[in-house]
């Protein structure tokens, strides 16, 4: 990928999907804490089949497509990003808090 493939991708990708994010997670609050890294691997890992069943085996979708998949997929890394860190002390990849 060129740089200007990523530039357009923060750009124009991520500050949407980002958006939606904080849209749709303001409804459930901070039920992603309850479950934990848990809760968000098995979020992640039903999304992932579906994804999968409509790229791989070409199923055709009722709701959600595959674009919305993956700006899920990416909320939910982000949440288990942050619980890891929470678990460890840390904001993200090891980076201490100050």
């Amino acid at each position: 990928m060129t740089d200007d493939a990523y530039r357009y991708i923060l750009d124009h990708i991520a500050p949407p999907v980002l958006d939606d994010f904080i849209k749709k997670s303001h409804d459930y609050g901070e039920t992603f804490k309850e479950l934990g890294t848990k809760g968000q691997f098995s979020d992640m890992y039903r999304k992932v089949g579906k994804l999968k069943r409509a790229i791989w085996d070409e199923y055709e979708l009722a709701g959600e497509q595959p674009a919305e998949l993956a700006a899920d997929i990416i909320g939910h890394c982000l949440l288990m990003i942050f619980l890891i860190g929470e678990e460890e002390g840390h904001e993200y990849l090891g980076r201490r808090r100050d």
